[in-house]
């Protein structure tokens, strides 16, 4: 799958394979004649910009650049967010603790034990997360895809 932003502020995709991309860069097609839609997640705009600046290339719309690479950089914030929801489903259902644990003892330890395991485990997922997050975002802007950009009237966030 292929992203496109646009400097109107849009991103778009497509379910093009990936490799559609290269073949783009080696022939000099141009990615904006293929068909894109309106992306169905919401995606933060700077942070599509930051990205394909990163790792994409022109076309005649804006920049194309593969989904997984702006998939990796919303992941951590991603599995937060789910973390968070966790944790506020767990503490909405404590209410009941004290029946389990009359109906079944141990109820309440257990269900602390697998909520640290869950968290513990979770983390480690953020963190690894993150760091392939920051080497997405920390490669290098690419010269030709920013001059392309700023020529369109796009911003460079």
């Amino acid at each position: 799958m292929l992203h496109l932003v646009t400097p109107q502020s849009s991103v778009y995709w497509s379910d093009m394979p990936e490799q559609v991309l290269d073949i783009a860069r080696r022939s000099g097609g141009d990615l904006g004649q293929l068909e894109w839609l309106p992306t169905e997640e919401p995606h933060d705009y700077a942070t599509a910009v930051r990205v394909a600046l990163r790792h994409g290339e022109m076309c005649s719309r804006g920049i194309v650049f593969r989904a997984w690479e702006l998939i990796k950089v919303e992941r951590p914030a991603m599995l937060t967010e789910r973390l968070r929801a966790t944790q506020q489903a767990d503490a909405a259902l404590a209410g009941n603790d004290q029946l389990m644990e009359a109906l079944m003892p141990g109820w309440i330890e257990h269900g602390r034990k697998l909520s640290q395991d869950v968290e513990r485990s979770v983390n480690e997922s953020i963190a690894e997360a993150q760091e392939d997050a920051d080497t997405v975002l920390n490669a290098p802007v690419l010269p030709h895809v920013e001059s392309g950009w700023k020529r369109m009237g796009g911003s460079v966030i």
